[in-house]
């Protein structure tokens, strides 16, 4: 219930973001932002590709970025911690948020921004599971950041659902 809650709000801020920008006009103080699953920093043919990643990132001109699948320190990924790479290779801040602990390291989400980021909560979301999808069960949480924006300070949630599941 509570789930189906935090969709219904979700679902309305993105009509309220839509609405208010349907004008075809981006106001100057607006602000951009990449919503981008790497899939563990991996291309389409399992091939490392986190350079790519800050590219796409840079070359969007996103000002707040909102990732998810993010390896941090897994056999996977080399030991990389991903944050801290993309950091490196595009200039933003960056925060990461364990979603579980996963091939010797941790797995989640991270936001980037090129504002500094002034306080981060990572928060598990509640989750009702039949026993059937039990084995495939992953758990999921929101990364809530405050963000010190030019206009004032900005609060962003990410997230990373499971499209496909009875969760």
């Amino acid at each position: 219930m509570r789930t189906r809650r935090i969709l219904r709000q979700t679902s309305a801020i993105l009509a309220l973001l839509t609405a208010c920008h349907s004008g075809g006009t981006v106001p100057d103080d607006s602000i951009h932002v990449l919503v981008y699953n790497i899939h563990a920093g991996k291309d389409a043919a399992r091939v490392e590709n986190l350079s790519r990643v800050a590219e796409i990132v840079k070359d969007s001109g996103a000002d707040i970025v909102l990732l998810q699948e993010v390896d941090n320190r897994t056999k996977r990924s080399g030991g990389v911690d991903q944050v801290a790479r993309l950091r490196e290779l595009t200039g933003y801040n960056g925060v990461f948020g364990k979603t579980i602990d996963y091939d010797g390291g941790e797995y989640g989400i991270a936001v980037l921004s090129r504002w500094p980021i002034v306080t981060t909560r990572f928060t598990r979301l509640p989750v009702t599971i039949s026993d059937s999808a039990r084995a495939k069960y992953e758990e999921r949480g929101a990364l809530v950041a405050t963000i010190s924006a030019p206009g004032g300070d900005v609060r962003v949630v990410d997230t990373h659902l499971d499209a496909f599941g009875g969760d």
